[in-house]
């Protein structure tokens, strides 16, 4: 090196005593912590993180410093249960994931890609661990780790998502799938930052920028497969996430593309299914009826209190579609959880047409009827394989419940959920609170989220 050109000629040497010690903040957040960078601690997201779009993560105890953390294990075989990893994946976490028709892609696409790939291992990594330690990520070695692998996925990404314009269309569709992946551990572990919106955005340009090469240069077949994977991924966070009026928050609001419009058009892709088990065309009704909720609320404002014939049609429409859709062809145990969805989807229509506020005695007590028959359906499918397709419907009757009981018990059932629980044979503190529109993978800042916007007007609770 040249070094001693820059001071001089003489004969300085490097200084070989004992080094001067830095006590090292233990103020800053999680993530500056890991990658060994100044923290500003700006809470809740400090400028480093919200620089680098990561989900800044802080002590729980604000008296850390005066804390002497434990020493991580040297030994990585015995450390095994105290990390995430593929084992837990594979053998838990990519399990609960799916509902497959045949097959879970969640193992034979992901994990052959995952261990040739070190961006997809690194999703795979924090899925895993945000199941491990749900709802305590910002302590403990497995919360630690999982940051970790989190901060080196999403350094990786910018740099490869800031190319992609120049990328090939195969490695497009690899960043899809990890881009989705990334989403789906955001709302696992309770972010709610706006992080996973962001790349729900990022999703949404890379699926563009496919689309637009697909004349000129096709996907191999190989990556058709992780690309209609991505999509139905990406088009189910966009489904669970329409709790609110179109457009009301708008940092949330995307494109309703061809395929969330008629998620029937993805058939073609051998993955068909993986989400949604057959009842796509259902989901396809819920961000239509976000719509219907966004144009009453305007004609409302406008001084329109009674509907217009342009909603009357609309609601008419959407009421045909979800009273014809038949369940000749659904397996004899998906028939209570296509009448839950089926419920769920009423309901959000019925107290949509109502527009800012339902004060109907009749129609509370119409919604409330449903709430009641998709509690009752519900019991026997808590532990069932389809859990996971039914928390929008949860987290719609819970917000529609006029009777306080009936929502502790729903927020206990998803506190409690198989899908969404801690370690295998751990127990979550009873002062542990989870907000069930964070599990539900949706992020309203209030969990009632009908009428008045996004809280349902009751004048009693029972």
């Amino acid at each position: 090196m040249t070094q001693s050109a820059n001071i001089g000629h003489g004969t300085a040497r490097p200084y070989i005593g004992k080094s001067r010690q830095f006590k090292r903040s233990r103020t800053g957040c999680l993530n500056c912590r890991h990658r060994k960078k100044k923290c500003s601690e700006e809470k809740p997201q400090c400028r480093g993180c919200s620089r680098n779009n990561l989900h800044c993560a802080w002590p729980q105890d604000v008296n850390e410093k005066a804390i002497t953390p434990p020493p991580l294990p040297k030994n990585p075989i015995a450390s095994a249960d105290e990390r995430p990893s593929p084992g837990h994946y594979i053998t838990t976490t990519a399990s609960m994931l799916p509902m497959p028709l045949k097959g879970n892609p969640f193992l034979s696409e992901i994990i052959p890609i995952a261990s040739v790939d070190d961006m997809v291992m690194h999703g795979v990594l924090v899925i895993s661990g945000a199941h491990m330690n749900f709802g305590n990520m910002s302590s403990g070695p497995i919360g630690e780790a999982t940051l970790d692998h989190y901060s080196t996925l999403i350094r990786q990404l910018v740099i490869e998502v800031s190319d992609h314009k120049d990328s090939c269309v195969n490695k497009l569709a690899r960043l899809l799938l990890v881009l989705v992946m990334l989403c789906h551990f955001e709302a696992i572990s309770g972010e709610t930052d706006g992080a996973m919106f962001r790349h729900l955005g990022a999703s949404r340009e890379i699926i563009a920028e496919i689309e637009s090469r697909q004349l000129t240069e096709p996907l191999g077949s190989d990556s058709e497969t992780l690309y209609g994977l991505g999509l139905e991924l990406y088009a189910y966070l966009i489904f669970v996430n329409c709790l609110t009026p179109y457009g009301l928050l708008q940092e949330r609001q995307f494109s309703l593309d061809s395929f969330i419009t008629s998620p029937s058009s993805l058939a073609s892709y051998g993955t068909f299914g993986i989400m949604f088990a057959g009842l796509h065309d259902l989901f396809a009704l819920i961000p239509q009826i976000s719509l219907l909720f966004r144009d009453r609320l305007i004609e409302q404002e406008s001084g329109i209190m009674e509907p217009s014939i342009a909603c009357v049609e609309l609601y008419t429409q959407l009421e045909r579609c979800l009273k014809d859709w038949t369940t000749d062809d659904c397996k004899r145990d998906l028939s209570k959880v296509t009448k839950i969805l089926r419920l769920g989807i009423e309901i959000y229509l019925i107290a949509s047409m109502q527009g800012s506020s339902v004060v109907n005695p009749k129609i509370v007590c119409q919604l409330q009827s449903y709430v009641d028959d998709i509690l009752d359906l519900g019991l026997d499918l808590h532990y069932s394989q389809w859990s996971s397709i039914l928390l929008w419907p949860i987290v719609i009757s819970g917000s529609c419940s006029i009777q306080r009981q009936q929502q502790e018990h729903l927020a206990k059932a998803l506190r409690e959920s198989k899908y969404l629980n801690g370690r295998k044979g751990g127990r979550r503190k009873k002062t542990d609170k989870v907000d069930p529109t964070i599990i539900a993978y949706t992020f309203t800042t209030q969990p009632n989220i009908i009428g008045r916007r996004n809280a349902l007007s009751c004048d009693k609770q029972y």
